[in-house]
């Protein structure tokens, strides 16, 4: 009798073991208990992936409406509304009404494509790059050492990875390893590197996640630079803070600032750009100005060798565009779509010829007057045309010009054959682009991962950062009917999120079952298998605990 005791003692001890580690695996935790995705290093427990693959489309489906919903991969992944569109109607007359519904009028094959995410503005800083999505998110990725990523750590990221769950940035800028950006409210906030004060906020702290600049609200316009930070506002002040040894804040000293400062008292400011030791600005009358290190030529103004502290008129003229200030150089567009450079030539990073010398007064280049966009970089230049060509030269030994070489160029060349670029960056020996179909383009150097394509491998063509996914699919239309096709797989399941009864609009179109947005799910599936196994547990414990009891009094006194 004895020996039975002693058995049941022990079931007794290891079934509420059981039960109590049932009870634990089971809890969905925190913020803090789960990782959403990882590939190579921890990235942060809001950290979300990028959607690399869409499933559940059917591929045939009779004539008149189909509600299109797919499945997003991987588990995990941050969701976004699909966007739907016809690429091939073929004979079925197909449209897309409401958002997802397919509306066919005639049999045949049709192609549609799903589109997630769309780049609205991004930015290189030196070693690290940051984009905003249509959806208000802002993603990092590449290097981290500072902070400059935002994501609470100072792990690197190979890939882009969102920062934070702020749905609300209008514009943002990098540094070298700093980043500062707009939300829509007219806020402004800066993160990563600060031991010249470049986040403005008071200290030379670094900062691991995005804080305020001060309490206003009505800032409009910003930009990086290596070391500094300009900005401006809505009354038309420009603002400066951060490293100051070459005058680059324009406010007639040298000493730095770790706030927020004005240059001068003027308010008709439209433009201005940081570049490495120097800034340029436009004001709304036309005329360009410069202030910082001249020590190349790089402000124009015709007395290279020297710093300016304040802001100077470079020449007369009064029809300037827009202007980007680079490393050591300078180039700008007039209202005539003429093309300009000044600064150092060492690259041919001005663009006028081989065997040119530096200049320190504009130099048009080439003849051309259809130029519209232009960013300068550390030793190369980005440029786009009216008809939405790309065309880059400079220094070319990292691949930033994307085709396929490392061959250097003097003068303006083609960066492949696309028309339909809207937006380019020049960074520290890489390129980045977007399409006007909102998919972001990389090339160059990549030892940090920089480019975002999963590598520290550098990229001599232009490579597609993949967290803007787009995807086509061929339906056939058939005027018989087809069973309904079923998917076993309901996680992640994204419509247009237009709320028309198949999606909800206040959720992005994320199933209800998979909360994406909390941020609590780790895309493995297994909550209902832990919520099975407490429920065992607590089941068999009853049993036991009732069939003791009754063994007992079977016994009777």
């Amino acid at each position: 009798m004895r020996r039975t005791e002693r058995f049941i003692s022990v079931l007794l001890a290891l079934t509420f073991i059981a039960t109590a580690a049932a009870v634990v695996t089971s809890d969905d935790g925190g913020e803090g208990e789960h990782i959403l995705y990882r590939q190579d290093v921890f990235l942060g427990d809001y950290a979300k992936a990028p959607v690399t693959e869409i499933t559940g489309i059917p591929t045939t489906t009779t004539v008149g409406t189909l509600v299109l919903i797919g499945t997003s991969l991987p588990d995990g992944a941050t969701q976004n509304s699909i966007r739907w569109s016809i690429r091939d109607a073929g004979d079925t007359g197909a449209s897309i009404a409401n958002g997802n519904e397919l509306i066919t009028t005639g049999t045949g094959t049709v192609t549609i494509t799903a589109e997630i995410g769309k780049v609205v503005e991004a930015s290189f800083g030196s070693e690290h790059t940051v984009a905003i999505k249509d959806d208000g998110t802002i993603w990092t990725w590449g290097r981290n050492n500072n902070g400059q990523l935002g994501n609470g750590t100072t792990e690197n990221s190979l890939i882009p990875m969102k920062m934070g769950e702020d749905e609300d940035w209008a514009k943002v800028s990098a540094g070298n390893d700093h980043t500062i950006a707009v939300k829509t409210d007219g806020t402004l906030w800066a993160w990563g590197g600060n031991v010249n004060g470049q986040l403005g906020i008071g200290t030379t702290e670094n900062s691991l996640i995005p804080v305020q600049i001060g309490e206003d609200d009505d800032w409009t316009m910003i930009s990086a630079g290596h070391l500094h930070a300009t900005a401006m506002k809505a009354d038309g002040t420009i603002w400066a803070w951060g490293y100051n040894m070459n005058g680059q804040l324009g406010i007639g000293t040298t000493a730095e600032s770790h706030n927020p400062v004005q240059i001068g008292e003027d308010d008709d400011w439209t433009a201005v750009s940081a570049g490495w030791l120097h800034t340029m600005a436009i004001k709304d009358d036309g005329t360009l100005w410069a202030w910082g290190s001249n020590l190349e030529g790089q402000l124009g103004t015709g007395t290279q060798g020297t710093i300016t502290k304040i802001p100077e008129q470079v020449g007369s003229d009064d029809d300037w565009m827009t202007v980007s200030a680079g490393g050591k150089h300078t180039v700008a567009i007039k209202d005539d779509g003429t093309l300009w450079a000044w600064g150092v030539n060492d690259s041919g990073q001005l663009g006028i010829g081989e065997g040119e010398a530096d200049s320190d007064i504009p130099i048009r280049i080439g003849t051309d007057d259809d130029w519209t966009m232009i960013s300068a970089g550390q030793y190369h230049n980005v440029a786009a045309k009216d008809d939405g060509t790309l065309w880059v030269w400079g220094y070319n030994q990292h691949g930033q010009f994307g085709n396929g070489t490392k061959i250097s160029c003097e003068t303006p060349t083609q960066m492949g054959i696309e028309d339909d670029w809207t937006m380019v960056s020049a960074g520290y020996l890489r390129t980045m682009m977007i399409k006007d179909d909102g998919t972001l383009w990389a090339c160059g150097s990549n030892s940090y991962g920089q480019l975002g394509d999963g590598t520290k491998t550098n990229s001599y063509t232009m490579t597609q950062i993949t967290y803007v996914h787009t995807q086509d699919f061929d339906i056939v239309v058939t005027d018989v009917p087809v069973p309904d096709e079923v998917d076993d797989t309901d996680d992640n399941v994204t419509d247009n999120g237009n709320g028309n009864g198949n999606g909800n609009g206040n959720n992005n179109g994320i199933d209800k079952d998979n909360d994406a947005d909390k941020g609590k799910e780790t895309g493995t599936g297994n909550g209902m298998d832990n919520e099975i196994m407490t429920m065992f547990a607590i089941v068999v414990f009853v049993i036991i605990v009732f069939s003791l009891t009754i063994y007992w009094r079977s016994r009777g006194p």
